[in-house]
């Protein structure tokens, strides 16, 4: 195999040597650097998990990496999915400072990112994962962060009939290609984690938004199976399987048909030729016929053979993993939602009065419409509290108890001036757990920070206006604490859960709730006025979600 680098050419890099995944076995080069935040940390990123040969078919788990002196230094190209990106771990001389040996097992979070599986990666700036494992190795509980890019949009989320009749009968078959990229990508963590000085046995899966979909997704797959599941806890953010519902194949059939149309190719025509046809057309060309053609957000597809409408059964990755133990423990879930998660999560071109004729077009009356419309405002926690109580009857009747199932709410809102200023909205908490804005956070505490101009969002309700404004005024008013010390309050419970030290827990029928400084309190469900009209409104939600589908695919 002939390599484009040499060794000595990375004199100054970080060296992991790799064992591949081959008979007979042999040692490859990984060649990561320092982090320019700190010295106290290492970074590899643009690491390949899988090999995908040909467009819609499933990846496969990397045996060995394309070059035996393989070049971690920089981050891949946008379209170089199946990849680490980044990977960061404490460093050695980072590890000695806080009095800990090397080499050291370290727990291990394996991110997914959000973006609706249209958009988005792990090598954006607001999920660098630098700073809070920093923060682990300075209170002495030092973790490593991986961060998977996968198949999005119409290369991981497109399916048809057509894909499956083409698809290797020697091969499984199945739809949700970025799904199973997740899965080979965790797969390839657990068994390459160690030479990297993680331990295997302490994996936290976590996402946020469509990344908590994905995660509930594998939460699914994984308790379903027979086999100890790749990972012991996991973070459920602001999404879950039914956020974005799996749809029917009959019905993700449209998008596919719509690029057979926009590309000339005849509806007569064999699968074979209509999927070697889009094939063979170029990545940037397919993206742009999308976007021409309004496909935009595709949900997880019900194929019956990876996803039904209420299960996950990926296939394996790894033939290698130990059955579950007669004492096998579920896996422990953080599961919550921020307090106005719909604020943050609309166009600008959404007004009141659109809304009021899509619930009238959606729903069977324009009563039925009306009601379901009042409780508009709470339809991004459906899903969240719909799978925390199914979970928790699957723990109850499987276990006895429910105590895996950890409930929380964010109240403290967006520290930046403007328009969403004290506004728990969607993705309000990734500010505080990644402290990406650091500099931004520090000079909110100092009283610094030049406001932005007023956004040309429209408040979709006059219910949901009212609520925001309160929010944002009272929000508004002066933290007992800095903005960084809420960083760190935040982050040091995250921490906590990943490496398993006790964390504040709530028994069933509690969620607990962080408030706007950062603290935090737990409150009973069937007890609090406001979630007893919460949990009211969401059940009006529930009784039509085919309905309420309507809406938010229209938007």
């Amino acid at each position: 195999m002939s390599d484009p680098t040499k060794k000595q050419d990375f004199e100054n890099g970080v060296i992991v040597e790799l064992p591949t995944l081959t008979t007979p076995s042999y040692i490859q080069t990984v060649v990561g650097k320092g982090s320019s935040l700190s010295d106290d940390l290492d970074e590899f990123r643009g690491i390949p998990f899988g090999e995908v040969n040909k467009r819609w078919e499933h990846a496969k788990l990397r045996t060995h990496l394309p070059h035996n002196v393989f070049d971690a230094t920089n981050d891949g190209r946008v379209l170089d999915q199946n990849a680490l990106n980044p990977a960061i771990r404490p460093s050695t001389s980072g590890l000695s400072r806080a009095g800990i040996k090397a080499p050291a097992k370290l727990p291990v979070l394996v991110w997914i990112h959000g973006g609706g599986g249209a958009f988005g990666a792990n090598s954006d700036p607001i999920t660098d994962p630098a700073r809070v494992v920093l923060r682990s190795l300075e209170i002495g509980t030092p973790f490593i962060a991986v961060n998977l890019n996968y198949r999005l949009n119409v290369f991981g989320c497109l399916g048809s009939t057509d894909i499956l009749n083409t698809q290797d009968q020697a091969e499984f078959k199945g739809l949700n290609f970025g799904t199973y990229d997740q899965k080979v990508g965790l797969t390839w963590v657990a068994r390459n984690i160690a030479q990297f000085g993680g331990d295997a046995e302490q994996i936290t899966r976590g996402g946020h938004s469509s990344g908590s979909h994905s995660v509930h997704a594998h939460i699914l797959d994984a308790e379903a199976k027979p086999e100890k599941p790749l990972f012991k806890r996991a973070f459920m953010q602001s999404g879950a399987q039914s956020t974005v519902t799996p749809r029917p194949l009959v019905e993700a059939e449209k998008n596919w048909d719509k690029l057979c149309q926009h590309w000339g190719i005849e509806d007569g025509s064999s699968s074979e030729i209509k999927v070697e046809a889009l094939r063979h057309i170029s990545a940037e060309s397919i993206l742009e016929s999308a976007l021409e053609n309004k496909i935009f957000m595709m949900p997880p597809i019900a194929e019956d053979l990876t996803m039904t409408m209420e299960t996950v059964a990926l296939p394996h990755v790894d033939l290698h993993q130990e059955a579950k133990p007669v004492d096998y423990k579920p896996i422990e879930i953080m599961i919550g939602t921020s307090d106005v998660e719909s604020a943050g999560n609309f166009q600008d071109d959404v007004d009141l009065k659109k809304l009021q004729e899509l619930f009238a077009q959606s729903y069977p009356s324009a009563k039925a419409g009306a009601e379901v419309l009042e409780a508009y405002d709470a339809v991004f926690d459906l899903s969240v509290y719909r799978t925390r109580d199914s979970l928790s009857a699957q723990r109850g009747i499987e276990y006895g108890n429910a105590a895996t199932i950890q409930p929380y709410n964010i109240e403290f809102g967006n520290p930046f001036p403007g328009p969403k200023r004290g506004c728990a909205h969607h993705a309000v908490e990734l500010i505080y757990q990644f402290d990406a804005f650091h500099d931004a956070l520090v000079s909110v505490d100092n009283d610094v920070f030049t406001p932005y101009a007023a956004s040309s969002v429209k408040a979709y309700t006059e219910k949901e206006t009212e609520n925001s404004e309160q929010k944002m005024t009272a929000d508004q008013e002066v933290c007992a604490v800095s903005h960084l010390d809420m960083v760190h309050k935040f982050q040091d419970y995250w921490i906590g859960f990943i490496v398993g030290n006790p964390v504040q827990k709530v028994a069933e029928g509690e969620i607990l709730i962080w408030e706007k400084d950062g603290s935090t309190r737990i409150e009973r469900l069937a007890e609090t006025p406001k979630w007893v009209e919460r949990i009211g409104q969401l059940r009006i939600l529930e009784k039509d979600i085919e309905s309420i589908l309507k809406v938010v695919y229209a938007l």
